[in-house]
């Protein structure tokens, strides 16, 4: 096997990881298990990492393998395949992420009394802002 292949499957491996990582995220985010959320970031850092030194690696040899190969060109749709998935993964946590984040600020606001701008539909279908207020005596 060539050494670029050798990289391509060492990838393949991280990228699996990762998407497993990611899955495990996921479940954390779910079960707001804050201190293994910290954990996973760190793991995905240092997998990140591993895998772009890969790459650099790979990318140094990149003249000298047999693109030809059907080897080489079932690892690399593999690989794209899995960073792919990954990439998806991680937006739908992203988005869970920021959905969350939202959910915390509107109940802080409102245990706060604070003033917010919702969005509401008028008559006509449009979107229309309108002030809300809560006021909480203490």
């Amino acid at each position: 096997m060539s050494k670029y292949n050798e990289l391509l499957l060492s990838q393949i491996q991280l990228a699996n990881e990762l998407s497993s990582i990611l899955d495990d995220e996921k479940s954390a985010l779910e079960s707001h298990k804050i201190e293994m959320l910290v954990e996973l970031s760190t793991q995905k850092a240092t997998l990140l990492e591993n895998f772009n030194h890969l790459e650099n690696e790979r990318e140094n040899i990149i003249d000298s393998f047999n693109a030809a190969d059907p080897e080489t060109k079932q690892l690399q749709s593999e690989l794209v395949s899995l960073i792919e998935q990954c990439v998806k993964q991680n937006h739908i946590n992203a988005t869970a992420i920021g959905l969350s984040q939202n959910r915390v600020r509107n109940q802080l606001g409102l245990l706060l009394g604070e003033d917010r701008l919702i969005s509401l539909y008028s008559a006509k279908g449009k979107v229309v802002s309108q002030a809300l207020t809560h006021r909480h005596g203490c």
